[in-house]
């Protein structure tokens, strides 16, 4: 075998194995696929009574309280602008049991910026 087939049949095999690799679709990169754990991030909600709600609006149904303390958070989004004194942001982290907080609530985070260390939705 010459240099020159040698070379080409080890070109072919390697887009063949690369063929054979898994893709994700963005679509299943943002979301978890059913059935495999969600990656939890504790973050430290620092006021008290901090309404969740159904999506990450003010204007989505309120699902319950949480705060202070620290809560499980699987992803974070864009959603509509809160204020509170001084902070404001229109990020939101969305809880392990599915409901949403605005970012303004949780240390770490700066007005308008995704809190470090929370994955995108």
């Amino acid at each position: 075998m010459n240099h020159r087939s040698l070379v080409r049949r080890v070109v072919l095999m390697a887009v063949a194995g690369l063929l054979t690799l898994p893709f994700a679709s963005a679509a299943s990169a943002a979301a978890p696929a059913q059935g495999h754990a969600q990656l939890r991030v504790p973050v430290n909600v620092w006021a008290s009574d901090v309404n969740t709600h159904s999506g990450p609006h003010t204007t989505d149904p309120v699902t319950g309280q949480v705060g202070p303390g620290t809560v499980e958070a699987v992803c974070q989004a864009a959603g509509g602008s809160v204020s509170y004194g001084s902070y404001y942001n229109f990020w939101w982290a969305q809880l392990d049991d599915g409901s949403w907080i605005s970012d303004v609530f949780i240390s770490g985070g700066n007005n308008d910026e995704p809190v470090p260390g929370i994955p995108y939705c």
